[in-house]
């Protein structure tokens, strides 16, 4: 379990307090995403996850299912995990802070930067199409922060890769078929996971799941079981 920070130091002349969010649909939230979590978490010590109630065919699990799942695999505060209307705007969780004396940095993931925030790959500041700075800024550096009443930030946080299972155990060709490598491990998303958990035999679903997931939890197992096969 990761130590969370319990203070806050003066952090320029108009910020007083910084808290990170880190928002995704996280279906599910699986190892990947937790040391993503945790990194943001070291950086800026306050962290929320943002994620909402919807469900679909592509987002199978409910807001409750996903706070069961991090908060019991990753030992995360559940008061941390909110239910968001708008994970990437992320309301429900600024409007408890002083929006004069708080700044906002979302952690989002390298897929998200390029189909939600394009910005983020060009050089200099977010600019409005009338020439105006845009809420949405890039972070560059704690003393450059301004509270949320003027902007938020955006940090890429890239999602850790996962380790291969060792030659000879029958799931390296699950890896292999469902999640492509990377330069140092296995990229893993939660589409790849689903579709991993429909196909995979079902003798090999307990393994699979301490791979992905990173421990064993019968419950949590079971939860994810029920709905993606």
């Amino acid at each position: 379990m990761i130590k969370f920070k319990s203070y806050y130091q003066l952090i320029t002349e108009n910020i007083d307090k910084i808290i990170a969010i880190y928002p995704g649909r996280f279906h599910p939230f699986h190892k990947g995403h937790f040391g993503a979590y945790a990194d943001i978490v070291s950086e800026f010590g306050d962290c929320y996850i943002s994620t909402s109630d919807k469900i679909s065919s592509n987002s199978p699990f409910s807001f409750d299912e996903k706070r069961e799942i991090i908060s019991t695999m990753y030992g995360i505060p559940p008061e941390k995990i909110i239910n968001t209307k708008m994970p990437y705007i992320a309301n429900e969780i600024i409007e408890q802070f002083s929006l004069q004396a708080t700044a906002v940095v979302y952690g989002v993931s390298e897929k998200d930067r390029e189909e939600r925030f394009p910005f983020l790959l060009q050089d200099g500041p977010n600019v409005k199409k009338n020439g105006e700075m845009a809420h949405l800024q890039k972070f560059t550096q704690i003393s450059a922060l301004e509270p949320v009443s003027k902007f938020s930030y955006i940090k890429v946080v890239p999602t850790n890769p996962i380790e291969a299972p060792e030659p000879g155990n029958p799931l390296v060709a699950v890896f292999d078929q469902f999640f492509p490598k990377g330069p140092t491990g296995h990229i893993v998303s939660g589409t790849n996971i689903r579709r991993a958990f429909q196909r995979v035999d079902e003798d090999l679903l307990d393994e699979l799941f301490v791979f992905l997931f990173g421990s064993f939890n019968r419950k949590i197992l079971d939860i994810v079981v029920k709905k993606l096969r």
